[in-house]
């Protein structure tokens, strides 16, 4: 089966290492043959040629925007369809898509999917990620955007039971929508055993990209409000990628707080899995995560994870028992977390084994790639019917 992806993000975004370690499943293990479309040449579109995955890069639409304005709205509608009319001239001169056995869309902001299924024909499965509105405060050109996705997808998949309730609230279609979660290949799980070393330091990680609804400024507010002793034995890393404003704006608030000892940014790092293993709290404060692939990589590496009580946080953690949930957007309420964890090592290693336990038995990239490809079968053997 040649499959067709299309992906907006980078591979240091976790919608997009997702996407990538599925694509090398799936070719793996059911012979799926890949095509990827990204919108530039980054990290993805490298990775994806490394490893002899046919890939090109095509600026194709985008059906969101940051802005409710509506001059603004007009303007990505009529972007959108411009750039999709011009995409699908290209692609055709790019690929043969008479050979193109399935569309597989990766984000609800992409709606060239869409629109090469009405042009070709061909089945499409889109996969929603996010919520939209409720983490990234996205507007979309699209009027009833969810209704839209029920009509021009052949089945949807949503990453969490949270965004697929949240979008057939909104109209999207429920006997087309299944929840599939992501998995984490093999090479992740540690072999060498899981958490830091006991010490009377405590080393927390915070993973994702640095931007306002990943909630990174809120866990150094949180740090501000500890009292000085615990302060002061408590060290918080900061790993992602981000726009040049929103680090330098990171970098203000940690200086702003007289947190420089305390807190850094560390940057992007590829093998995040090894540096992992160097920390003993790993942190969650988006304000609505459509699934957090960063809470399972936490738990996989044997960390306490302290997580916003939101979004799908609440059905990867319960709370005091696999993982630790504070307030949604308090920083007092993290910052008694952070104490509590501190002043009681035997609680921090019961949860952190506890969650450890919870995602082996729930979250397999090899689950993941069965489910992923029984909705490509079943997608495809209701083509051949007609």
């Amino acid at each position: 089966m040649r499959v067709l992806f299309l992906a907006h993000d980078d591979i240091s975004s976790g919608s997009g290492r997702s996407l990538f370690e599925m694509i090398i499943g799936l070719r793996k293990f059911y012979n799926i043959e890949p095509v990827v479309i990204t919108k530039k040449k980054n990290a993805l579109y490298e990775a994806c040629l490394s490893h002899d995955i046919e890939c090109y890069r095509l600026r194709f639409g985008m059906c969101a925007t940051f802005s409710q304005s509506i001059w603004m709205l007009l303007l990505t509608f009529l972007a959108d369809h411009f750039n999709n009319r011009r995409s699908y001239w290209k692609i055709k001169k790019m690929i043969n898509l008479s050979e193109i056995d399935l569309i597989h869309s990766n984000s609800s902001v992409i709606s060239f999917g869409a629109f090469l299924a009405k042009r070709t024909g061909i089945p499409h499965v889109w996969h929603i990620r996010e919520f939209g509105d409720a983490d990234f405060h996205i507007h979309y050109s699209i009027w009833n955007i969810a209704q839209y996705i029920s009509a021009n997808a052949n089945r949807v998949i949503a990453v969490s039971d949270a965004v697929k309730e949240h979008w057939i609230q909104r109209g999207l279609a429920e006997e087309k929508t299944v929840r599939i979660y992501d998995g984490l290949p093999d090479s992740f799980i540690p072999t060498d055993g899981t958490g830091a070393e006991e010490k009377e330091e405590l080393k927390v990680i915070f993973c994702g990209r640095i931007e306002p609804a990943k909630g990174q400024w809120l866990a150094v507010d949180a740090f501000f409000l500890l009292p000085l002793q615990i302060r002061n034995e408590i060290r918080l890393d900061f790993y992602g990628s981000g726009k040049k404003k929103d680090l330098e704006a990171l970098q203000k608030r940690i200086a702003c707080g007289h947190l420089e000892k305390q807190a850094r940014i560390c940057g992007f790092k590829e093998d995040i899995r090894k540096i992992l293993l160097s920390y003993d709290v790993g942190l969650n404060c988006s304000r609505a995560e459509g699934y957090g692939r960063t809470t399972i990589e936490y738990m996989l590496s044997g960390l306490c994870v302290i997580a916003s009580n939101s979004g799908a946080s609440l059905e990867l953690i319960e709370d005091g028992q696999t993982g630790m949930l504070f307030k949604k957007w308090t920083p007092e309420s993290l910052s008694e977390k952070l104490v509590a964890i501190y002043t009681n090592r035997a609680l921090l290693k019961q949860v952190a084994a506890a969650g450890h336990r919870w995602a082996m038995e729930h979250v397999s990239i090899d689950k993941e790639l069965a489910q992923i490809y029984e909705v490509y079968s079943q997608v495809f053997q209701n083509k051949m019917k007609r």
